[in-house]
């Protein structure tokens, strides 16, 4: 999806732009930033305009994507940005166009369905001395399939916290497509833990459509509720 900005600034000049747009009924998300002096994007004339383009997921959202975040930087470290109202007065007093209408027959608008989340293993890490949890996760995302996500572990009662990314290339069974993908990752205790009782406290989990869900441990069964370590 191409977007050109039109921009000045009359001392250092600009240097960086970051810009964000958002399918409101799927809360779908993409951005793109443009680097001035890295390529050859434009000057920033009315007819020369700055140039570059959201990439969006072949299962992206059909529906309305607008603009929700402007943020231009100078060379000097300056900066303005835009959004909320700000944006689209921004926007109307500009004539600029904020909202692009897609229509996607291959859409996946679906969350990634959490099956199960299993406590393998909990043991010392003979390198550093501290626990070393082993997970196992099964998600159904049929569609978009899994993109990559988050569990976080607290200790019972309060006393610590860290938590541990998951990402494709954890998968051990099934497919990034399927109904049953198991995906296993190994999380270190952070240094100075205390032994105890530690739970999986909250988890988050993105699709490759953009598709998210988050869940904390008093809103799932599907959560390992206590370990010992």
């Amino acid at each position: 999806m191409p977007v050109s900005i039109e921009a000045s600034d009359l001392l250092s000049g600009i240097g960086y732009a970051h810009l964000q747009i958002r399918e409101a009924n799927s809360g779908q998300s993409a951005s793109t930033g443009l680097f001035w002096g890295y390529n050859d994007i434009g000057t920033g004339t009315s007819t020369d305009p700055f140039k570059n383009h959201f990439t969006l997921s072949e299962y992206a959202a059909s529906g309305d994507w607008s603009l929700t975040d402007i943020w231009l930087y100078d060379k000097a470290g300056n900066s303005i940005s835009f959004y909320n109202s700000e944006l689209s007065a921004f926007l109307i007093a500009s004539g600029s166009n904020g909202t692009v209408v897609i229509s996607n027959p291959n859409e996946d608008v679906s969350d990634p369905d959490p099956q199960a989340i299993r406590l393998i293993t909990s043991t010392t890490d003979d390198a550093t001395g501290r626990a070393l949890i082993t997970l196992e996760l099964e998600i159904d995302e049929q569609n978009a399939g899994f993109s990559h996500g988050w569990v976080y572990l607290d200790k019972t009662g309060g006393g610590g916290s860290f938590k541990t990314y998951i990402e494709q290339s954890n998968l051990i069974s099934g497919t990034l497509h399927g109904s049953s993908g198991i995906y296993r990752i190994s999380a270190l205790a952070p240094e100075g833990y205390s032994d105890g009782d530690w739970e999986i406290s909250w988890f988050e989990l993105w699709d490759q459509a953009g598709n998210h869900i988050s869940r904390s441990e008093e809103h799932t069964s599907e959560l390992q509720s206590q370990f010992r370590i």
